[in-house]
C-alpha cells in the first residue's frame, strides 16, 4: 500500500512527538459500519509512519475496503 494524494506539511513539533513514540492505534470500520481499533508498533521517517500487519487481517480488509 502506498500513500495517496499530495504530501502534507507536518509541523516540526508533531514530527518530534512521533519520533518519541512507538505505538499507534488505528481505528477502522467495516463495510457495514462496525468500528474496530488495533494497536501497532511503528517507526517513522520524518512525518511518514511505517507499520506492518499480516495480509488478510480484519484491519487490512477494512483499510482496503475504505
Amino acid at each position: 500500500m502506498s500513500a495517496a494524494g499530495p504530501p502534507v506539511e507536518v509541523p516540526p513539533e508533531i514530527v518530534e512527538y512521533l519520533s518519541g513514540q512507538r505505538k499507534l492505534t488505528l481505528a477502522t470500520v467495516s463495510a457495514s459500519g462496525v468500528p474496530r481499533a488495533s494497536t501497532f508498533l511503528y517507526v517513522n521517517e520524518g512525518p511518514t509512519l511505517y507499520f506492518w500487519s499480516r495480509a488478510g487481517t480484519i484491519t487490512v480488509r477494512h483499510v482496503n475496503q475504505n
